[in-house]
Parts: structure tokens; C-alpha cells; sequence
């Protein structure tokens, strides 16, 4: 497997994307998300 330099991503750059997706994945999956745990208004 051929590497390019111009195209790979340090473990660092991927576990920080990795994390966003995991955060954000609720609320694009769900439409509409909490900004507190306890909050009742959902946006």
C-alpha cells in the first residue's frame, strides 16, 4: 500500500475528527439536539 505524503492524516488530525463526528452524531441523527443534559428546550 502506496502512501502519499500530500493525502495522509497524523493520528492526531484523524482521533480529533473522529471525536467531532462521535459529539455531533446525536444531533444530526436525531435532527435536533439538547445544549444541557437537563434542558428541556431542544433545538
Amino acid at each position: 500500500m502506496a502512501s502519499h505524503p500530500d493525502r495522509s492524516i497524523s493520528r492526531r488530525a484523524a482521533l480529533g475528527r473522529l471525536g467531532v463526528a462521535l459529539v455531533g452524531a446525536p444531533a444530526i441523527l436525531r435532527g435536533r439536539y439538547r445544549v444541557f443534559t437537563g434542558a428541556t428546550t431542544e433545538y
